[in-house]
């Protein structure tokens, strides 16, 4: 951001307008993003490449809906999504910054794409090397103590016994990585 703004303030407003539009419609995929590595992790150590590679191409088509319809908003609704940083702008400088933010939404429109495809994809790879989910898969699939998640009131044994030691351990390991 430093270098735009040497360019001229105009163009900084209108980068940091498109920036905040894009993150707000991004963060959503981060989350996805998460859940896709874990989940890969989980079915590949429990021996189901199969299905680690369905989530993979599952969070892509939903992931790429969700971006596409976005992308869609950026380039037709672009007056809308800018109505509201343009209600205490000043107006000599907002008709300016407000065709500079339109342009770079349309650029995000594209740009957000091809990064969610990225994110998705490397998601999945993080979970295929993860190894802190490779043994908790490999684990908690094949009914250890942990295969109870951790608040869900599945504890196998009495607080204070041998075992729930054993469970408080095991989901420690699996959940706290």
């Amino acid at each position: 951001m430093v270098i735009v703004g040497r360019i001229g303030t105009a163009e900084l407003a209108a980068s940091g307008i498109a920036f905040n539009l894009n993150m707000i419609v991004f963060m959503p995929m981060v989350g996805l993003a998460v859940a896709v590595s874990s989940l890969v992790g989980r079915y590949l150590g429990a021996g189901r490449p199969e299905t680690a590679e369905r989530v993979v191409g599952s969070a892509l088509a939903m992931s790429f809906a969700y971006m596409t319809a976005c992308g869609v908003l950026y380039v037709l609704g672009a007056p809308l999504l800018l109505a509201p940083y343009g209600m205490e702008a000043d107006p000599a400088t907002w008709p300016r910054i407000a065709v500079i933010a339109t342009v770079l939404l349309r650029f995000v429109a594209v740009y957000s794409i091809f990064d969610m495809m990225n994110l998705i994809h490397a998601a999945g790879l993080r979970g295929r090397v993860t190894p802190c989910t490779r043994w908790c898969s490999r684990s908690c699939s094949r009914g250890s103590p942990c295969s109870a998640r951790p608040g869900s009131g599945a504890s196998p044994s009495a607080p204070g016994s041998t075992s729930h030691g054993l469970w408080r351990a095991g989901t420690w390991r699996c959940w706290g990585c």
